[in-house]
């Protein structure tokens, strides 16, 4: 019993290090790539009207945000 689990563990170990041997080069699909969403000036104007959109109805959506609506303007 003892000889196969030596046997075993010693052609895992094999394989596991022979898996090892490349460097695996893998791209971060989870970062943003300001190349890609940045391309055009309309996707710029899309960007920030998007983002401009989910602020304000985040902020003056509701009638029951009334801090949201009570803040005053900024001059």
């Amino acid at each position: 019993m003892m000889r196969k689990l030596i046997r075993y563990a010693a052609l895992a170990a094999v394989v596991g290090l022979g898996a090892c041997e490349k460097n695996l080069a893998t791209e971060n699909l989870v970062s943003g790539d300001t190349k890609k969403v940045l391309g055009t000036p309309a996707d710029a104007e899309a960007l920030i009207s998007t983002y401009y959109r989910r602020w304000h109805s985040g902020v003056y959506g509701s009638t029951t945000d009334l801090e949201g609506m009570a803040t005053p303007c900024p001059s």
